[in-house]
């Protein structure tokens, strides 16, 4: 049976992880149930990093700038504090949360 490489997905985590931390004051993003603001995919190549981001716009804001700012936020926390290189942030507006 094939191992399974554990050390990448432990990255894989703390990649999220640290996603997750990096969104968690951008205005405009709706809560979402789970653990994070967003739920996030991280795909692993080398020392480079992708992520794709699914998150709840809350109303009123432009999803260009709200997306934006997310990728921007990702980028550079991940970098300043991994020795990874983020390549690409995918922004998914899931839906546009209404307020009641």
């Amino acid at each position: 049976m094939a191992k399974k490489n554990t050390s990448l997905n432990h990255n894989e985590d703390i990649i999220a992880s640290l996603a997750g931390a990096a969104i968690s004051d951008i205005a405009g993003i709706a809560p979402q149930a789970g653990s994070h603001e967003g739920h996030f995919q991280i795909y692993m190549s080398g020392d480079k990093v992708f992520v794709d981001v699914n998150i709840n716009a809350a109303f009123g804001y432009s999803v260009p700038e709200l997306a934006y700012n997310i990728q921007t936020k990702i980028k550079k926390d991940i970098e300043r504090r991994t020795k990874y290189t983020v390549e690409k942030v995918n922004v998914n507006i899931i839906s546009v949360i209404m307020p009641i």
